[in-house]
């Protein structure tokens, strides 16, 4: 099942946009949805191929089972991918404002050294600022996750 789709990961992609014009920068991100967009339709071939073999009787229920959620898996990060390259791509043309604005209440909250009840009400808050960066594509899930395991799960004192 584990294939390489010729993906670039996030940080190369943006490696890649650094010191290019605007053409090239469309053009790169461009490629890249493209190339992700080949892989989901990859992974729902092979998704059919797992249903037909379990169909015919030649895979069991639980390697048919194991199969389809992890290419569901693998189609859900590349949904992300997607949606997130298409976003760049999008504040590119000038369709998409920068959400710099809740990146900077983020930076402030998690800068506070906040004491007593204010914790948790300031860990919440920061959470939820960081899952709506994530939704609106101004972060990745890369990104996201190595906050949150550094702002909260892990603390820095």
């Amino acid at each position: 099942m584990k294939k390489n789709y010729d993906i670039k990961t996030y940080d190369e992609v943006q490696n890649l946009l650094k010191n290019k014009t605007l053409n090239k920068k469309r053009k790169i991100l461009e490629k890249a949805i493209k190339q992700a967009k080949h892989a989901t339709n990859v992974l729902r071939g092979q998704q059919t191929g797992v249903k037909r073999q379990y169909k015919r009787g030649i895979i069991t229920e639980k390697t048919r089972d194991e199969k389809l959620n992890l290419t569901k898996e693998v189609r859900t990060t590349l949904m992300n991918y997607i949606k997130f390259q298409q976003h760049q791509l999008d504040k590119l043309n000038g369709k998409i404002k920068t959400k710099s604005i809740l990146l900077e209440d983020l930076t402030e909250i998690l800068k506070q050294k906040v004491s007593g009840d204010e914790i948790e009400e300031t860990r919440e808050e920061g959470k939820h600022i960081l899952d709506k960066l994530l939704r609106n594509h101004v972060i990745n899930e890369l990104q996201h996750k190595k906050i949150f395991e550094n702002y909260f799960v892990n603390p820095i004192s």
